[in-house]
């Protein structure tokens, strides 16, 4: 048989715990048990802390450093007739097809825009010019 409720042991908790309770109040049971599994573990400045969230940085990219640096020569020195592609000018889907046909990689348009962007490339809007216009008058 079970002891009487007042005879039970109940679960003591350090203050350290409680502390670590009240600063997460009304996160769900799931979270308190792992904060207090890390906390048991690393202690509660780290539990508390938690963790740095999504992909580690320079961990992973979408290309390689050496495809990255081929896709480069691609978009400034080529167009995209040059491969088929039925633009005249880079867009980022030409650039999404261009990296599929080439390393079989679909990349996210917003990873791209990154990627464009932090090396220096940003959209620019063509001039507009009539199709029957003389270049020699201009």
């Amino acid at each position: 048989m079970n002891p009487p409720k007042a005879e039970r042991a109940k679960p003591s908790l350090s203050l350290d715990y409680n502390l670590l309770f009240k600063n997460k109040i009304g996160e769900s049971s799931l979270d308190i048990h792992r904060w207090l599994k890390r906390a048991r573990s690393e202690g509660v400045e780290n539990a508390v802390k938690g963790q740095k969230r999504g992909r580690r940085e320079n961990t992973q990219s979408f290309l390689s450093d050496e495809q990255k640096q081929q896709l480069l020569g691609f978009i400034t020195d080529q167009r995209p007739t040059d491969f088929g592609i039925q633009h005249s000018l880079w867009q980022s889907s030409t650039i999404r097809m261009l990296i599929k046909t080439k390393f079989g990689i679909e990349v996210a348009k917003s990873t791209l825009c990154r990627w464009l962007n932090s090396v220096g490339l940003s959209y620019q809007r063509p001039v507009k010019r009539s199709i029957q216009q003389d270049e020699t008058k201009v």
